[in-house]
């Protein structure tokens, strides 16, 4: 885990709907300029984090990566 995430968003085992609509509602829960840490099973989330982040219009992407355990993380801060 990064230091100083406020929020952990676990999006593994949901639909992409599911996912932009878990992160947008988890999002409301912090406030501006905290950072949240989005989990998730999809190798695509590297490539599909800027569009989620974008589509939602609450965060901005800081970095993707890959965890040694084989996930796949996004750290992002709230912007609203």
């Amino acid at each position: 885990m990064v230091e100083n995430v406020k929020l952990i968003i676990d999006v593994r085992n949901l639909t992409a709907p599911e996912r932009l609509k878990k992160v947008s509602r988890e999002l409301d829960k912090i406030a501006s300029g905290e950072l949240a840490q989005i989990i998730a099973g999809d190798s695509r989330l590297p490539e599909m984090a800027p569009k989620i982040i974008k589509s939602i219009g609450k965060a901005e992407l800081i970095r993707t990566w890959q965890g040694e355990d084989g996930f796949y993380y996004a750290l992002v801060r709230k912007t609203e």
